[in-house]
């Protein structure tokens, strides 16, 4: 059996760590950040939707906000003249922030869509409904 080692001996240098890991979590996180962006493009602004797609689901939004009685979502799908003509209502309260469950869900039928530009054409119907209690 061999002596320990005298002071000052620590014995040979550690090898040199590998970097493989660093760099293959560093990628990982990357992709991930990635995919989060392209995610939050596609669903918040709507990136990859036709031009028809982000009409219909502007339609169903404005739809779901009146059923719910959602004031202030009503409000940001108007446009300006007839959002000002409700704030400017006696009625109008700027504080009241609350919904409804709606009794019923309608379907909203949609057709005849044609956009020129700009400017877009489209019918919009809606079965008769109970109206809010």
């Amino acid at each position: 059996m061999m002596p320990p080692p005298g002071p000052g001996w620590y014995g040979p240098p550690p090898p040199p760590r590998s970097r493989k890991g660093l760099w293959a979590g560093l990628a990982g996180v990357l992709v991930v950040l990635i995919v989060a962006v392209c995610a939050t493009l596609y669903f918040v602004f709507g990136f990859g939707m036709s031009d028809s797609d982000k009409i219909s689901k502007t339609i169903n939004g404005f739809a779901e906000a009146v059923d719910t009685m959602n004031t202030p979502k009503t409000l940001s799908l108007l446009c300006e003249s007839e959002a000002r003509q409700i704030r400017e209502h006696e009625d109008y309260d700027p504080n009241d922030d609350s919904t409804i469950d709606p009794l019923e869900r309608r379907p909203v039928n949609i057709s005849n869509l044609r956009i020129n530009g700009d400017v877009a054409h489209v019918t919009v119907t809606r079965p008769p409904g109970r109206p809010h209690e």
